[in-house]
């Protein structure tokens, strides 16, 4: 017995079974057949196991392992989802009965076990063969669709799979996957009939997806068109009419537009008749609060209304963009997309961005959300919501009231949380959409601000929100003056993945009939082709032009009737302005100074002004007030809009605004500023942005600054690093009249430093830093001016001024005295943690194990178990780096169970990491793999979208080494389309790492240099010496293989001197380097190059280092001649690759080896050697060491009888 994490005694079973994968004694390995597809049916060597009467628990266990690639899956996953609620002692004695249980049902209890539980993993003994349906159906479903291979598939579907663990979670995950592809395939196999002119063969394959889902519109769609291709269109008409009657009765909603226009075809004339006339159903009960106003009819539209309904119904697009001049009918044509989307029962969420009121970090986002969020149910919102709460609140701080917490506070810089946001945005939209899918309109997003569209451009590219589209707007003349837009729309025309999923479409102004149209449906009577052509003529054919003209005229009495139509009298045209703005202040100059004091203090509140601030503002809740709203209401100057009001034109409220005195303004900004205060009450701090507005253009400086600074800090919360520099320069600005502490404006100007070097303006971030630390000094605050270095060596090393950089550091060498006597608080940890990632990223390992050392003394201080699982995860990081890899790999382990108990996952993940990394340099592969998947489950846990790849990268690197080559090459592309859908370009330098790599080995040169060289020049742009080692090494080995050593030396030469001897990279530098040298018969200088390499190697426990430089100094003992110490060299470099596995170095060195042998006379032996390396190169597939080795073999031939030249893979 020995003892486990909770100190209980477990048998070996629950350990490792290294006795339980050996064959069967009788022979050969029995054969089990799992049929998933349908009632759970199991058979041993074609005899079925009665598994109606096993065990739930045993049959949702052997399910689970049936399902899971590899058939395996973490014992922790198992007792987790079969019991959640159970203790650790009770869930590991139900596994263990569980077990025994099982395997009585599918072996009888006889060895081998059919369930083996191995290194924290259970799974299907491979010892025996086994067929589980679900996987020859995903097969057969592969490649290109043949009827064959079809009909193949579909003989193995039974039922409904899954059905006895149904509402398991892991369960629904599965059984979704396997409907989709069910519902493809049957609608695929009834395509393939139509096309072949057999349509009556398609309707049962369609009939059987109905049966599943009765409302699966795609299904009756194809349905009525096979019907109407069989020539059976009265039972077409049959089906649609039932359908519909079933949908307006359980539903109670209308058909989709495409099954309408199928049925309309369908449909005689008079029977299409009936069917327009049959009435609308009740639109969606939740609308948008954004004003999408539908007072004027919509005219002329039709072609633009068309495209716009292509794209919602194919939903090949994810955004649809509206691009036209100002009053043009964007906006109009908008309403009308949501007006149609709720008639057909699609939740539709609209935002906008507004100029005036200064841009707010994901505006129109936070709008749209905001607005569903107060009127959802609660439950509803928990479902939508819920768990992303904490990152949500970055985007909607409203939502606190919820029950959220603020974010946890950042120790460095971690960029992967601004992906985490974005996936949680994303997440939010998708469970919102649900199935039936959701609309979100943006208006005017020419005034939009850079998060914005840096969150757009991340949610059109991910599958997972397939089921929202985004329809905005934008002034086609204005977007160029904000570059934020215009990036997304140069990345449109550029980039073929954007455009693809992209529809752009222009907006042009009226003609003449268009404008008459307008102005009949406005007038109530038919307009004069006069009035007509005078209205499109002065305004261009915009729509809002004209029909502010056509107001204009009438309020001044200029029409009149004449033969039952509309005129204009005599000589009125003289009165239109030839501009808008000047129309608007016409129609202005008819209003009593209540209503004009109404519009200029909702001018100032904003496009949308509440009630409440409108009343405090104005003074008192009297007569007058209402009077004079009542007046704008009725001229359409203004609407009622939720509690408050809005302009009906955003050009009213911008002339308006225009038109007021700029010392009026202040006065009326103030009163806002005051007023909103007091309506907002304690939620004001959810509202800086605006308040800050308010008091900067009211000149009260003293609370526009600090308003402006935490508007900044809540942008930088928010990853809208543009607005958050934008922020502290207005605060910087303000500060020189209101005054500010020589310590606060330091602080502020290291805010504003890191922004600016997070987003790559390096020389404007050393400026504000330097005068941070220069302020710091001053006033004596250790503290701010360490911060303050601390971020001039991180922006002098994104600058590659590495002389700087060290410079900067040096500084921070000389406060570290005095920091030691600082009080412990969370900002010495966090200074101590940023300064060892500085000295991390310049190579200096042990001055970054000392900070983090004393970050750890600080938490502790602090009595903080989360920063002091963060700051021993760090340390353990740099201790591998220094060479104590070994202990290292300890701590990782230790570290996994504290992460867990504090729920940080993060660090959880961290530490995995590193004890999967420790594990592959010590040369066990099959541990660092398993610890890799574990950590690759907690990475998709902690929702950062960026990680993901990263250990997938990882995990590719590992399948690279044990061979499993097509596996390496699955993951390493899966790393670098995430990365690349990201955005994230210096990331792809690890996945091209190892494609590069992938490629050498498979043959295709070409490629494999072409990778490695750009993974070479993206890591030096992004100072990752890591990744460049590990490309420069690669393309080095491939200089030597080619003849070109001198090359290769040259190349590795900078890398050697750059590292300073640190690193755990190093001795796999000095073994190439010392080949190189090898070949070229300096063994002179080659040998103290390989001592170095093997001694660090041994003394760091890096056995992957270790068995290289071993298989070169045998190419070098041999040179020597020294054939036993060659011999000796070779066979422990062959049995550490063979215990890793490593296959490649395991053959690579066998064919050296096998050369050394040969030439000492061994022939026989060394046939044997070559032709074992022979067979593992075919299997893994690598055509050069294949065509190589297979020409020393018959090198060899001849040498049974006379020696022939030494064989040497080296060259």
């Amino acid at each position: 017995m020995l003892p486990t994490d909770n100190g209980l005694a477990q048998p070996p079973e629950e350990e490792h079974q290294p006795n339980n994968t050996t064959q069967p004694a009788s022979g050969a390995a029995a054969t089990f057949s799992i049929g998933i597809l349908g009632p759970l049916a199991v058979s041993r060597d074609d005899t079925d196991l009665d598994a109606t009467k096993w065990q739930r628990n045993a049959i949702s266990l052997l399910l689970m392992l049936a399902t899971a690639p590899r058939y395996r899956r973490l014992k922790e996953e198992v007792v987790t989802e079969l019991w959640p609620d159970a203790t650790t002692q009770s869930a590991a004695s139900n596994l263990r009965y569980i077990l025994r249980v099982l395997r009585q049902h599918l072996n009888g209890g006889g060895d081998p076990y059919p369930i083996v539980v191995d290194h924290g993993w259970i799974a299907l003994n491979p010892a025996y063969h086994w067929q589980v349906d679900f996987e020859r159906f995903e097969e057969s479903l592969a490649g290109p669709p043949n009827s064959e291979r079809l009909l193949q598939a579909a003989s193995l579907y039974r039922g409904d799979p899954l059905v006895e663990v149904r509402y398991q979670d892991w369960a629904s995950l599965v059984r979704d996957r396997v409907l989709r592809k069910w519902r493809e395939l049957c609608l695929c196999l009834a395509r393939v009939h139509r096309d072949n002119g057999n349509p009556n063969d398609a309707l049962p394959w369609l009939d059987r997806l109905l049966e599943l889902d009765p409302f699966d519109e795609e299904a009756l769609r194809e349905a009525l068109q096979a019907l109407s291709d069989a020539g059976r269109i009265p039972e077409a008409l049959r089906r649609y009419r039932r359908y519909v009657a079933q949908l307006r009765t359980e539903i109670g909603v209308a058909p989709g537009e495409g099954l309408r226009m199928i049925a309309s075809q369908l449909q005689s004339p008079e029977q299409r008749t009936k069917t327009r006339r049959q009435p609308s159903v009740q639109p969606a009960t939740f609308i948008p609060t954004y004003p999408l106003q539908r007072a004027m009819p919509l005219v002329g539209r039709r072609r633009e209304l068309k495209r716009i309904r292509e794209v919602l119904v194919s939903r090949q697009k994810r955004l649809v963009l509206l691009t036209g001049e100002f009053g043009v009918g964007k906006t109009r044509l908008l309403a009308e997309v949501a007006h149609h989307a709720r008639k057909s029962d699609i939740l539709t969420l609209a935002g906008g961005c507004y100029e005036q009121e200064g841009r707010l970090p994901y505006g129109p986002f936070h709008d749209a959300l905001l607005d569903y969020a107060q009127v959802a149910p609660p439950a509803a919102l928990g479902e939508s919501i819920g768990d992303l709460l904490p990152e949500i609140l970055r985007v909607m701080p409203e939502l606190r009231e919820h029950g959220g917490n603020a974010p946890e506070p950042r120790y460095g810089e971690r960029s992967d949380e601004r992906l985490r946001l974005y996936a949680a945005v994303g997440q939010v939209f998708e469970r919102i959409a649900g199935r039936r899918g959701m609309i979100v309109i943006l208006d005017d997003l020419q005034w939009t601000d850079r998060a914005s569209v840096h969150l757009l451009h991340y949610l059109i590219r991910q599958p997972s929100v397939s089921n929202v589209v985004f329809v905005g707007a934008y002034r086609e003349n204005e977007s160029a003056a904000s570059n934020f837009l215009a990036d997304l729309l140069a990345e449109v025309h550029l980039n073929k993945g954007i455009a693809e999923r992209v529809s752009i479409i222009p907006v042009e102004p009226l003609g003449q009939d268009g404008i008459r149209r307008l102005a009949h449906s406005w007038l109530g009577l038919a307009c004069s082709s006069e009035l007509a052509n005078i209205l499109c003529r002065t305004s261009a054919g915009n729509p809002l032009f004209a029909m502010e003209k056509l107001t204009l005229l009438h309020e001044r009495g200029c029409l009149e009737q004449v033969n039952e139509q509309w005129n204009m009298r005599s000589g009125a045209e003289d009165i239109l302005p030839t501009s808008l703005r000047d129309m608007v202040s016409r129609r202005l100059e008819r209003l009593g100074p209540s209503e004009i004091k109404v519009l200029r203090i909702g001018a100032v509140l904003g496009r949308g002004f509440s009630h409440q601030a409108l009343v405090q503002v104005w003074g008192t809740d009297d007569d007058a007030l209402y009077d004079a709203l009542d007046t704008l209401l009725d001229l359409n100057l203004v609407q009622e809009s939720g509690d408050g009001y809005t302009f009906s034109q955003p050009v009213i409220r911008e002339v308006i605004y225009s038109l007021i005195p700029e010392f009026h303004q202040r006065y009326l900004h103030a009163g806002a500023g005051r007023a909103l205060e007091n309506v907002y009450g304690e939620r004001v701090s959810q509202h800086v942005t605006e308040l800050a507005s308010h008091f900067q253009r009211a000149a009260i400086w003293s609370r526009a600054l600090s308003y402006t600074v935490s508007a900044g800090d809540q942008a930088q919360e928010a990853f809208a690093h543009d607005e958050a520099i934008r922020h502290y320069h207005t605060a910087l600005d303000l500060s020189t009249r209101s005054g500010l502490e020589p310590q606060a404006e330091a602080n502020l100007r290291i805010k504003l430093g890191r922004l600016l070097r997070i987003t790559g303006c390096t020389e404007e971030a050393e400026r504000e830093l330097r005068q941070a630390a220069d302020l710091a000094t001053s006033v004596g605050e250790p503290l701010l001016s360490a911060a303050a270095w601390v971020g001039l060596s991180k922006t002098f090393m994104r600058a590659t001024n590495r002389e700087s950089m060290i410079t900067a550091l040096e500084r921070v060498e000389n406060l570290r005295p005095i920091l030691a006597d600082s009080p412990p608080s969370r900002d010495l940890f966090s200074l101590y943690l940023e300064l060892g990632t500085a000295y991390f990223s310049c190579g200096k390992y042990e001055e970054t194990l000392e900070v983090r050392e004393k970050a750890l003394a600080v938490a502790r201080t602090l009595r903080d178990e989360r920063l002091m699982v963060r700051a021993e995860v760090a340390r353990t990081l740099v201790l591998g780096m220094l060479g104590h890899m070994q202990y290292a790999r300890q701590l990782a382990l230790q570290l996994v169970p504290r992460a867990e108990a504090i729920g940080d996952i993060e660090a959880l993940r961290l530490a995995l990491a590193q004890a999967a990394e420790w594990a592959m340099l010590a040369g066990d592969f099959v541990e660092s793999h398993a610890t890799r998947q574990r950590e690759l489950v907690t990475a998709k846990r902690t929702g950062a979208t960026s990680v993901t790849p990263f250990v997938q990268a990882n995990i590719a690197q590992l399948c690279l080494y044990m061979g499993e080559w097509d596996k390496a090459s699955s993951y390493a592309e899966n790393a670098l389309s995430s990365f690349l859908a990201l955005g994230d370009r210096f990331r792809t330098s690890y996945p091209l790492a190892y494609l590069g790599e992938l490629a050498l080995r498979r043959g295709d040169r070409e490629e494999g240099i072409r990778q490695l060289g750009e993974c070479s020049d993206i890591a030096k742009q992004s100072n990752d010496v890591q990744v460049l080692r590990y490309a420069e090494r690669l393309l080095a080995e491939e200089e030597i293989r080619s003849g070109q050593s001198d090359q290769a030396i040259a190349r590795l030469l900078p890398l050697v001197d750059r590292s300073a001897h640190e690193g755990h990279d190093i001795p796999l530098l000095l073994m190439t380097l010392a080949w190189a040298r090898l070949i070229l018969g300096d063994c002179e200088n080659a040998e103290p190059d390989l001592a170095a390499s093997l001694a660090r190697a041994t003394v760091e426990g890096n056995n992957f280092a270790l068995q290289e430089a071993l298989r070169v100094r045998g190419l070098l003992h041999a040179k020597q001649s020294r054939p036993t110490e060659a011999v000796s060299d070779f066979r422990e470099s062959i049995r550490l690759a063979h215990h890793m596995p490593y296959p490649f170095a395991e053959a690579r060195t066998l064919v050296d080896y096998a050369g050394s042998l040969h030439e000492s006379g061994q022939f026989a032996e060394a046939r044997t050697a070559i032709e074992e390396a022979l067979a593992i190169f075919h299997r893994l597939g690598a055509p050069r060491e294949i065509r190589l080795t297979s020409y020393a073999i018959a090198r060899l031939k001849p040498a049974l009888h006379v020696a022939s030249p030494r064989l040497d893979h080296g060259q």
